[in-house]
């Protein structure tokens, strides 16, 4: 007997092209629930169940070893297709005894820790399914007017309430695949409910349900960071604002690519009270005009020795290295890195910064790393 987790992907999704493998927070869609599932003690196989030989390409990638690809049919892979027609053809690849576990692609929140603790409740239960829930918190009424599992007369204070009700979040099944082969449902016998954070609710349907997604990735990472006594955020240009590339018009004039989404986070942290500053290398008009658009503090162009500006800045302004935060690439921000209170490497620096640097953003330079710190600051703080 195995515990097998399936994770439906199939590849016709019409609110969201390609959804299971669009970007959210980073990774592909699909990418944080095989990494759960992966991580997970109790977990010993894992499915990607699918049509489409993108999302099956995208999933092997990760290089988890508990993960390989089971095709699906087409049949069952249609607008019109349910789940559970899907599910019934799969598990008849499994033995009778085995569990199945179902998680949904959709439901990023699911951690590691959701999927043992529910594998534990459902082992040590004496129930025959079970399936995740949030509790359902308000006042519910039904379509007649009448009140649902409340006293309309009497109500409590929200803080004093206790929900009755609790509402499918659609993220774990589990139930064994005899079970589910008997009664041709993902729930039979006695069903035991799980219940998971109240953010989980969110499922991705949508673009503006990655986009809740994304604010709850951001607290819940950046919780862990305190920048409370943060004072100054400085960053390096070239391949931390820009990705590096050059860049010639047809008359041969240099240009630079820049990501208008950092500019707008070093503006949202200019308005927060932050000093800001660019230092680097080189000698650029366009830098220079990049920093006026956005309003930098502090400019310093063409830095031999990065570390002895940023130590004359700190001075200017009473602040100690313990109190910068500073982002950069190449082997002429080690120092800075090595000595600020908050150094940052982006995912596209040389590997020494990264061995040293507090913090390796998941972006790389010109593609939003600089926002990705911006935003840690904002929520973190």
């Amino acid at each position: 007997m195995g515990n097998i987790v399936l994770i439906p992907a199939r590849g016709g999704s019409k609110g969201i092209k390609n959804k299971n493998i669009t970007n959210v927070a980073g990774n592909p869609l699909i990418y944080y629930v095989s990494y759960s599932a992966q991580k997970s003690k109790h977990t010993d196989k894992i499915y990607v169940g699918t049509d489409s030989e993108k999302i099956a390409n995208v999933a092997m990638s990760f290089g988890f070893n508990k993960l390989q690809i089971y095709k699906r049919l087409k049949k069952n892979a249609a607008d019109t297709s349910k789940t559970i027609d899907f599910v019934l053809e799969f598990v008849k690849k499994l033995e009778e005894d085995d569990v199945l576990i179902l998680i949904q692609a959709t439901s990023p929140l699911t951690t590691s820790e959701d999927i043992d603790n529910a594998i534990n409740l459902y082992q040590s239960s004496d129930c025959d399914s079970l399936f995740s829930a949030v509790n359902a918190d308000g006042f519910y009424w039904n379509k007649n007017g009448e009140p649902v599992l409340h006293d309309y007369k009497n109500r409590q204070r929200r803080q004093e309430y206790e929900p009755e009700l609790l509402r499918e979040n659609g993220a774990i099944y589990i139930n064994k695949v005899k079970n589910i082969i008997k009664n041709k449902s993902l729930l039979s016998g006695k069903i035991r409910p799980f219940i998971m954070a109240p953010e989980t609710k969110t499922e991705i349907d949508t673009y503006d349900d990655i986009y809740t997604i994304e604010k709850i990735f951001r607290q819940r990472i950046y919780k862990n960071f305190d920048f409370s006594n943060y004072k100054m955020l400085l960053c390096d240009c070239d391949g931390t604002m820009t990705d590096g590339g050059m860049y010639y018009s047809h008359d041969g004039e240099l240009l630079k690519k820049f990501n208008t989404k950092d500019g707008f986070g070093l503006k949202e942290i200019k308005d927060r009270g932050y000093i800001t500053g660019i230092i680097t290398g080189e000698i650029s008009d366009i830098v220079k005009k990049r920093a006026e658009k956005l309003k930098i503090t502090e400019l310093h162009m063409g830095a031999d020795d990065k570390l002895k500006i940023v130590k004359k800045i700190a001075k200017k302004y009473g602040i100690s290295l313990n109190q910068i935060i500073y982002i950069g690439d190449d082997m002429n921000d080690y120092d800075v890195i090595k000595s600020v209170g908050f150094g940052c490497a982006t995912q596209n620096a040389v590997s020494k910064l990264k061995q040293i640097a507090k913090y390796v953003t998941k972006l790389s330079g010109g593609m939003g790393a600089v926002r990705e710190v911006t935003d840690m600051v904002i929520y973190g703080s």
